[in-house]
């Protein structure tokens, strides 16, 4: 990459799906929520096998067992709506802007300035760039907010040449 100086600026608003599906996308990457997940979807099989297996097969059981292994999608619904609402600067603008020193998050009453180092883990996917700057925390950037292909290239080759090799586990898109 070139001595040049690579800034980017993205603006853009998230509705309430297009914010369950990013955070959908990044616990999908956090080992500790897919535990978590994979505990109530195994709780409601062993349940639905045991109740099953003493001859106690009934619709409730089957819808008992059916809401257990369903829960972690409504829960992230839940999550996302709590989130939504109890900080209006999520439903509002988002400014992101990249540089060479690392990302500026604002959005109505805050301003967070990020150094490359502080972001753990860049994950793409087809959707979104996930930014994580812990193991259970992740900024976002819809994919939709870039205005070209080009732009897409430049913030790629800004993100993954900004990122030691040690400090990050970068994956390419379709991931």
């Amino acid at each position: 990459m070139s001595d040049e100086n690579l800034d980017m600026r993205f603006e853009f608003q998230v509705g309430f799906w297009e914010h369950y599906l990013a955070s959908a996308s990044a616990w999908r990457r956090m080992p500790s929520q897919i535990l978590s997940m994979s505990f109530f979807a195994l709780f409601g099989i062993a349940y639905l096998i045991v109740m099953a297996t003493d001859g106690e097969l009934d619709i409730f059981t089957v819808l008992a067992g059916a809401f257990f292994i369903g829960l972690t999608p409504p829960l992230t619904v839940l999550n996302v709506w709590l989130q939504r609402r109890r900080n209006p600067s999520a439903r509002g603008l988002q400014v992101y802007e990249i540089d060479d020193d690392g990302i500026t998050a604002s959005a109505g009453a805050f301003r967070l300035k990020i150094e490359w180092i502080g972001i753990l883990k860049v994950a793409e996917t087809k959707r979104f760039f996930l930014l994580f700057v812990s193991k259970r925390w992740a900024y976002f950037i819809p994919k939709r907010a870039l205005s070209s292909t080009e732009q897409l290239t430049e913030l790629r080759r800004l993100i993954y040449f900004r990122k030691s090799p040690e400090n990050t586990q970068a994956s390419p898109a379709g991931a």
